[in-house]
């Protein structure tokens, strides 16, 4: 049965020290003024719903500075008054000293473009009911709320006599303002992202916005090692912005990742490196804002294309240099060092006219790590020593905690290699202690585990010490994260969460779907690919992905870091089985639901993966971002403007 969840107040939620100002009595007449307009335009008074009391009541909240919000409510708990006379419930549209101070900064337009979307929440009745029998609908309409509070806000501001242009202009200042977040990331908030509403309400500049929303997935999928779905999301960029060098760069950095996950151990062998690491991609497009295991050559030339055309395009990038002097440390044909360090050379003399790398502490590791890699190819390890320990206290500032343990584990191998070359016994006996404590925190599954361990085995025969066998060795291993699943492979391309749908029904063939409405009336849609065993949730994009029988392609799990082992879990294995792939997975103790509150998921959060079970086997895998909250019948008295 449907629950009604209640949404009592549409609002702006967010934090900040705000800078004392002077003129509180300026911000006061610029609402009062800015209110008025709205408020005597007819538009939003011929729209409103006939349950609340009109107008509503509208004020800035008292001893606010620290604040940062604006809302509209019809609850009683933030001002909402009964109206004497006709028993109608009189809303409440408020803002805080902090927004205007903040954010505002005494600009008309942006002001009149943030309340007109406080009043729209009000017309269209988005702050008393909505249906959502899941947590996942619940925050899937609330997304849909927010869109339709844009448009509508931009149509009431624009009736008041306020230029559109400058409107949009305002929604962009609140962005900027704003902490971000990917459109992927979005799928488990109650609101798009900024880039995504920007994109429906600038229409002049939709593929803009709607570039840079691909640019920031595409950029989330690398911090997950999710290549594939990347990949996709830097094409998209530069199909519409072909000198966008960042997302040249990105792709490039993509396509070299993908090449490294397909090495195997004996090609690694043959290379005769130390363990390099991933992290080495641009976050943002400034430029805008001002399945092959082993060596697979093209994606190699590929990759080194893109990573040219970027240099091409800004010579001073220190990136895609360092991602080259990687490409030719594992060049299809055998490493050629000479070139390796002369790329990494020029990326570190290129590295103060790199303003991105500033605040990006993953890439400045990432670019030392590496380059002390190829000084350790050429045998300068002096100089590896010292560019290891730079790294070390650049990794310090890394925030991803997967990425972290990956950097970490890498920085233990390349040590015990450079002690294990040198002449004297001390050094040679931390070696031993360090490849032993690589093994043991290290998953099998990485490329490089059989590495060390043949290295291990020779020092302790060297030294006259019992070899520990492999199985005791992976027995006490540490869990290790895999990548999260974002994507699935048919045929030659891939369907991806938050991509359009427009783009997943070509994929799987238009005239193979058909589109099923959750409830009558419904704008969400289950699209259902009977040929290929898939259904789609989704609306203007896609929200889930289920694999439902026989005719679903298999899942590809992996471990995080670069050229790990992958396995294929699908829909009819034992149960047993893919708990033992999935068994230092975190999952959630509660069943979770994704668009029938009848159908209860194992859920597990990294991996953004849900898995139902029927007589001991897999019945269904979804990938969904399902929200991580506790869900109740009156929830969220606040959800962000």
């Amino acid at each position: 049965m449907s629950r009604v969840i209640l949404l009592v107040v549409a609002s702006i939620f967010f934090l900040v020290v705000a800078p004392a100002r002077a003129d509180e009595k300026d911000d006061n007449k610029l609402f009062q003024r800015v209110m008025q307009r709205l408020l005597s335009s007819e538009l939003a008074d011929k729209e409103y719903t006939r349950k609340f009391f009109w107008p509503p009541h509208y004020f800035i909240k008292p001893q606010s500075k620290n604040e940062v919000n604006a809302y509209a409510t019809a609850h009683k708990e933030f001002g909402a008054t009964v109206d004497a006379k006709s028993g109608k419930i009189k809303p409440v549209v408020m803002v805080t000293e902090g927004f205007l101070a903040k954010v505002v900064k005494g600009n008309e337009d942006v002001l009149a473009a943030v309340m007109g979307h406080e009043l729209a929440h009000l017309t269209k009745d988005h702050v008393t009911g909505q249906k959502g029998a899941t947590e996942f609908l619940f925050l899937a309409f609330s997304r849909e709320h927010e869109i339709e509070a844009d448009l509508a806000g931009m149509r009431y501001a624009v009736a008041a006599g306020y230029p559109y242009r400058n409107g949009v202009g305002g929604m962009a200042k609140v962005m900027k303002s704003m902490p971000g977040y990917s459109s992927f990331e979005g799928l488990h908030a109650s609101h798009p992202s900024w880039d995504e509403r920007l994109a429906m309400l600038d229409r002049q500049q939709s593929q803009l916005w709607t570039s840079m929303a691909s640019f920031r997935n595409g950029n989330f999928f690398l911090e997950l090692e999710q290549y594939l779905p990347a990949q996709h999301c830097f094409k998209a960029v530069l199909k519409e912005f072909p000198e966008c060098h960042e997302a040249w760069a990105n792709l490039g950095y993509v396509q070299l990742m993908r090449y490294l996950d397909g090495l195997e151990t004996e090609d690694l062998r043959r290379y005769d490196i130390g363990q390099v690491v991933v992290g080495g991609f641009y976050t943002r497009p400034a430029s805008l804002e001002s399945k092959v295991r082993g060596i697979d050559e093209k994606l190699w030339k590929d990759a080194v294309r893109a990573l040219d055309k970027a240099l091409k395009l800004q010579p001073n990038l220190v990136l895609p240099r360092a991602c080259l002097g990687l490409a030719h440390l594992v060049h299809p044909e055998g490493r050629d060092v000479k070139k390796a360090k002369k790329a990494f050379a020029d990326a570190l003399a290129c590295l103060d006219k790199d303003g991105e790398l500033k605040k990006n502490a993953l890439a400045r590791s990432s670019l030392l790590f590496n380059a002390a890699v190829v000084d350790l190819a050429a045998g300068a390890i002096a100089e590896a020593g010292q560019k290891f320990n730079r790294a070390g206290k650049e990794m310090q500032e890394v925030e991803y905690r997967p990425l972290m343990n990956s950097l970490q584990g890498a920085l233990v191998y390349n040590k015990a290699l450079i002690d294990s070359q040198a002449t004297e016994k001390e050094h040679k006996e931390q070696a031993l202690q360090l490849f032993k404590y690589y093994l043991m925190q290290t998953s099998r599954d990485s490329a490089w585990w059989p590495l060390a361990y043949e290295r291990y085995s020779r020092l302790a025969k060297e030294l006259k010490v019992d070899v520990v066998a492999p199985d005791k060795l992976i027995s006490s291993a540490m869990p290790r994260m895999m990548r999260m699943v974002a994507s699935v492979s048919v045929g030659k391309g891939a369907i991806t969460l938050s991509e359009p749908i427009q783009s997943t029904v070509e994929q799987l063939g238009r005239d193979a779907g058909v589109a099923i409405p959750l409830y009558p009336g419904a704008k969400f849609m289950r699209w259902r690919f009977a040929a290929h065993g898939i259904d789609v949730l989704a609306k203007e994009k896609v929200l889930a992905i289920f694999l439902t029988g026989s005719r679903s392609p298999a899942l590809r799990v992996q471990e995080m870091g670069a050229a790990t082992k992958t396995r294929d879990i699908r829909v009819g294995m034992p149960e047993t089985e893919l708990k033992d792939i999935l068994k230092q997975q975190p999952v959630d103790k509660a069943q979770r639901f994704i668009a029938d509150p009848r159908a209860g998921y194992h859920f597990y959060p990294s991996l953004g993966l849900a898995v139902r079970y029927h007589d001991s086997r897999v019945a269904e895998l979804a990938l969904a971002q399902i929200p991580r909250l506790a869900f109740m019948e009156n929830t969220d008295k606040a959800k962000d403007k």
